[in-house]
């Protein structure tokens, strides 16, 4: 079991609707917010929070690449973020309703692109799809 926990899981279907920043940031919130769910540790109204620094050690991102990857989370309404106190902590709210219901209309678009993809054969006689970008 050595690495177990030592794994970004990031969902497939994000991967392409997402900068890879993005995911990556998404994967450490998530993993995050699942870690002080389970241990009955997230605050009023389900906010935890999480340091520039701790996401660096745990993601390799910078306070810049976390920020644009922020902006991006809560523009589809994924996550909410706030300041708090002195000196500021950033605290951050998962809202699984909405990355859900992402999850299920992205999924449910590649599996409708999937079947609409047109499928040619070559001159050395192998089939390729094409595939709608999203």
């Amino acid at each position: 079991k050595m690495f177990e926990n030592d794994f970004l899981r990031l969902p497939r279907p994000f991967v392409r609707m997402f900068h890879l920043n993005t995911d990556v940031l998404l994967s450490e919130i998530y993993s995050e917010y699942t870690y002080w769910k389970s241990q009955n540790k997230l605050e009023k109204g389900g906010w935890f929070f999480s340091t520039v620094e701790n996401m660096y050690c745990n993601t390799g991102l910078s306070k810049h690449q976390q920020l644009v990857a922020c902006k991006e989370l809560i523009s589809y309404g994924i996550i909410q973020v706030q300041y708090r106190g002195l000196p500021k902590k950033r605290y951050f709210k998962f809202n699984s309703t909405t990355f859900n219901k992402l999850y299920s209309d992205f999924q449910s678009y590649l599996f409708q692109s999937y079947r609409n993809n047109e499928v040619v054969v070559t001159e050395d006689n192998h089939t390729s799809n094409f595939v709608a970008s999203f």
